[in-house]
């Protein structure tokens, strides 16, 4: 069970996320990593220090890890880990993916929808709450999953939105799956889990909300998403640091402007002025991607173009799943640089969509 050699690296003195997501990438897998007793191999990974290394070849203890995965088998908790196929593409790209994701629900990454997400302030304003509930089930209709953090407030209220309207909701947690927090949002919680949803954490089952874990969980919001959509934040909020997040991830970052003498919307307005897009409503989200929206927006179906037979195998492929070069490669067989060929003449006839590494279909 390649959980176990996780857990493992997780008890490893130094052995943070960026460490494991290096030494994954460089050894194949987290059994490998735990296999391997020599230093010299270990320090060849990037920046990998001494003490680091030498404690993943000389500590080969499981039974922490152990208790670890019998308490998650029991509790029969689904679970990715960064080595699994169906691991969020986007969020691996991230430098600090987490190494294990806790959830329940549907993996709705493994669909090829399209993913924003709605931050803001806890003690949101009537106006606040209102625009994310409102620009929410807007983006929610068009097929677009809302992630956010169901957390009081604009959270809250961009989940109602997304689940109001039908849509597919993530929460991003910042305690163990089994903990709902806050209580008062049980019910929303549960609606989302109804509705198709996911909900998903980094940290282990028994984990507490305690304040240090929600800047971590606010990277996971943003690393998930396109883009990241501020609605009402004071100018020093958590919002705004998963604003950064984003930014630092390549993102898109957008923000609804609020009165100037709000202190609650000091930090969108900040943000609007440093570049973010501003946005009235979810329309403008769509347009300003809409090569990549296109699929989920448009109204009429189109006949498909003409294909040859490996286009049309190479479009199949995509239908069932495959997202991105790699997994098309794995699935048909073929050598990576003939999918990249078919892929780029099913772009030309407009077939399907390229962003940030991923494939989407266009019919």
């Amino acid at each position: 069970m390649e959980l176990l050699y996780y857990l493992w690296m997780d008890g490893i003195k130094g052995c943070g996320c960026v460490t494991t997501a290096k030494l994954i990438k460089e050894f194949g897998s987290a059994q490998a990593v735990y296999e391997s007793d020599d230093l010299g191999a270990l320090m060849q990974t990037e920046e990998i220090p001494y003490d680091t290394a030498f404690a993943l070849a000389a500590n080969k203890s499981l039974d922490e890890a152990k208790k670890q995965c019998d308490l998650i088998t029991d509790r029969q908790i689904p679970y990715l880990t960064f080595s699994d196929d169906d691991y969020p593409q986007l969020l691996r790209e991230i430098h600090d993916p987490p190494a294990v994701l806790y959830y329940r629900g549907r993996n709705v990454f493994l669909g090829s929808a399209i993913s924003v997400a709605v931050v803001g302030a806890r003690k949101a304003t009537p106006y606040g709450m209102s625009a994310a509930e409102t620009i929410s089930s807007q983006l929610a209709k068009c097929g677009v999953n809302i992630i956010s953090g169901l957390a009081n407030g604009i959270d809250t209220a961009a989940h109602q939105g997304t689940v109001s309207s039908k849509g597919t909701a993530v929460g991003v947690l910042g305690c163990g799956i089994d903990i709902v927090y806050p209580y008062s949002n049980k019910k929303l919680y549960e609606s989302v889990l109804s509705n198709d949803g996911m909900i998903l954490t980094e940290f282990a089952p028994g984990t507490e909300p305690i304040p240090v874990n929600f800047p971590r969980r606010n990277r996971i919001i943003s690393g998930l998403s396109y883009a990241t959509l501020v609605v009402e934040a004071a100018e020093n909020s958590g919002s705004l640091i998963t604003a950064k997040y984003a930014a630092e991830q390549g993102r898109e970052v957008y923000a609804v402007p609020g009165n100037i003498t709000s202190q609650q919307s000091a930090g969108c307005n900040l943000l609007i002025k440093d570049g973010a897009r501003l946005v009235s409503c979810g329309e403008d989200i769509l347009q300003d991607m809409f090569r990549v929206f296109r699929p989920i927006v448009k109204t009429e179906q189109q006949p498909l173009p003409e294909m040859n037979p490996k286009e049309k195998e190479l479009y199949l492929a995509v239908t069932k799943g495959g997202k991105t070069a790699d997994q098309l490669a794995k699935l048909l067989d073929w050598p990576i640089s003939t999918v990249n060929s078919q892929l780029t003449l099913l772009e030309l006839k407009g077939v399907l969509a390229i962003e940030m590494g991923l494939i989407y279909l266009t019919y």
